[in-house]
């Protein structure tokens, strides 16, 4: 299955030298890694802008080339969006789950306990399917993954 993995990088970019728009901690970096990683061991092939687009912070595309290939990528070349929103929620994760809701591609909304999301992502699955995972550790996030993963 093609997925395609959203997750926050404005909230959480850092300023740096030689980074048009700043790059994301190399903590959430290793985080969203070692997840890509094991949904990729399940078989998956799997698009994540942090590592596809933005070579973990590396490399910094003209943004409006970065929004159109993202769009396409989504709409033309996914079977599910993953979603990770992030607290504070990530507007342009919020965009992607709206690119797929409309193109009917399933979501996958992923979050753990704390961490609030918006009510209108409760309601998603009244316009298309999506679903919300709540997991309490990296070992939990994959196992219910491989369990879901496995109905599309």
């Amino acid at each position: 299955m093609r997925i395609y993995f959203a997750a926050p990088y404005t909230n959480l970019a850092i300023k740096k030298e030689g980074a048009e728009y700043g790059w994301t901690p190399d903590d959430f970096n290793k985080w969203l890694e070692n997840t890509t990683d094991r949904i990729e061991e399940m078989g998956h092939e799997i698009t994540i802008p942090h590592r596809d687009y933005h070579g973990w912070g590396k490399t910094f595309p003209p943004l409006r080339e970065l929004f159109m290939a993202q769009y396409k990528k989504i709409t033309d070349e996914t079977d599910l969006l993953l979603a990770y929103i992030g607290d504070p929620q990530s507007g342009g994760v919020c965009i992607e789950i709206g690119y797929a809701i409309r193109s009917g591609i399933p979501v996958i909304i992923i979050k753990r306990p704390e961490e609030k999301i918006t009510l209108l992502a409760h309601g998603l699955n009244s316009i298309s399917k999506c679903e919300i995972v709540e997991f309490e550790s990296d070992e939990d996030l994959i196992k219910k993954l491989k369990r879901r993963l496995t109905k599309y």
